[in-house]
């Protein structure tokens, strides 16, 4: 028996299909790229938030040890080591938790020793009213600044779950202690804040405090043990107010 030729013949792809399919594919990577970056940046995020949980607690069993009470002061001086490094003795190694994963600086920071979280200075020393400390002292450009009442005393804060007891530090400090400029990074040993030029805008803020770190928002750890994520836009509408956040609520 003879066979039908059939009618169907084949027949290779041709250039306007093949475009199609690239413009699909290019469409689906527009969409799906953006998705994937939000995802990993959320991720950074929440493993952000529990490293602070973690050193708040270690902060709160320092302050129940044999401190009464007090948190660990910021260490100063040249070669001073973190102040993460004084809960080493409650959580055994920090290096799995002092460094923030969407921090830029991180492996500078790793390198000397350093934190990607920086203390509040008005919860990392002593000085009260009472104090024979000058009220005010000179600031940036010869302007009089406000030296606000601080304690390491947890019992002292009326406000705790307002109380910042440290921030996600910024990267655009000052060198300190002095090192090789084209070695290491000019921010990288920030380990504490100076709020009290703060009242002279955002900017001193920011040469302090990253609070963009996570897009619109940075972490914080408060003086109750809670860790939060806060919009940068709140943080500057209360600057912008004259409202110093870092101080001590009343």
């Amino acid at each position: 028996m003879n066979r039908c030729p059939s009618s169907r013949t084949n027949r290779g792809v041709t250039l306007l299909e093949l475009l199609v399919v690239v413009a699909v594919l290019a469409v689906l990577m527009g969409l799906l790229l953006p998705a994937l970056a939000q995802a990993k940046a959320r991720s950074k995020s929440v493993q952000c938030l529990s490293q602070l949980r973690q050193l708040g607690l270690g902060l709160q069993m320092y302050s129940e040890s044999d401190s009464l009470g007090r948190l660990p002061p910021d260490p100063r001086g040249d070669n001073a080591p973190a102040w993460v490094m004084n809960l080493t003795p409650y959580l055994g190694s920090v290096d799995g938790i002092r460094l923030c994963p969407a921090d830029p600086l991180r492996e500078a920071r790793r390198q000397w020793k350093r934190t990607s979280y920086v203390r509040n200075e008005y919860t990392a020393r002593e000085h009260s009213a009472e104090d024979p400390l000058p009220p005010t002292a000179v600031g940036p450009d010869g302007r009089s600044l406000i030296i606000n009442p601080s304690s390491l005393r947890v019992a002292n804060y009326r406000r705790p779950s307002e109380t910042f007891l440290a921030f996600e530090v910024s990267n655009q400090g000052v060198l300190f202690p002095p090192v090789d400029l084209n070695a290491i990074p000019v921010p990288a040993f920030d380990d504490h804040t100076h709020p009290d030029t703060w009242i002279f805008g955002w900017a001193h803020v920011l040469a302090d405090i990253d609070p963009y770190r996570h897009g619109r928002s940075a972490n914080y750890l408060f003086a109750d043990g809670h860790v939060a994520a806060v919009p940068a836009a709140v943080l500057r509408e209360r600057i912008e107010r004259g409202e110093n956040f870092a101080a001590l609520p009343e």
